[in-house]
């Protein structure tokens, strides 16, 4: 079994990061008699995979592999790098494990690895958003330590949230 290692992404991975994120993401794609939810799916589901949109937004593209093949990522935003967040804030988003590699602690440790960084960069608190639906992802942010925050929750249709949380430093 190869060796699992967390580093951040090269440029000629971004197509490889782009195919794992839709990998990890298709599952939550609403099915077509959910009309007001899949008008919102579409272009957040192109948002999701546009990992070349980011490179150049301040944040840091973490993968997580295992051998030559990536097998999991999320993206860091630094304290200060987005206005999404309250001033000393890291951020972190799209932790995505491809399927066939879950339950190997991929995600925990993507996660981990944003709040190891968000620490010594002097932040006071890592904040993320996840929806209701991704009930495996608020399960393990919870373990970790994050703490929700639903006066920041948002109905995005209805039934379904998008729901804050914040891990303090």
């Amino acid at each position: 079994m190869p060796t699992t290692t967390l580093r951040e992404a090269r440029a000629d991975e971004i197509d490889e990061v782009r195919a794992l994120l839709a990998a990890s993401y298709i599952q939550y794609q609403p099915d077509e008699t959910n009309i007001a939810f899949r008008e919102r799916w579409d272009p957040y589901f192109e948002e999701v995979c546009d990992v070349r949109a980011r490179s150049h937004d301040g944040s840091v593209l973490l993968v997580s592999t295992e051998g030559d093949r990536i097998v999991g990522t999320a993206t860091y935003y630094p304290p200060g790098s987005t206005e999404e967040w309250p001033a000393g804030w890291a951020g972190v988003r799209l932790v995505g494990v491809h399927p066939d590699a879950r339950g190997k602690g991929i995600g925990r440790a993507l996660t981990e690895e944003c709040i190891r960084r968000a620490r010594l960069e002097g932040a006071v608190a890592v904040g993320l958003y996840t929806s209701t639906i991704m009930m495996t992802a608020q399960a393990l942010y919870e373990r970790i330590g994050f703490v929700r925050e639903p006066e920041h929750d948002d109905e995005i249709v209805p039934g379904l949230m998008l729901v804050r949380y914040r891990y303090d430093l």
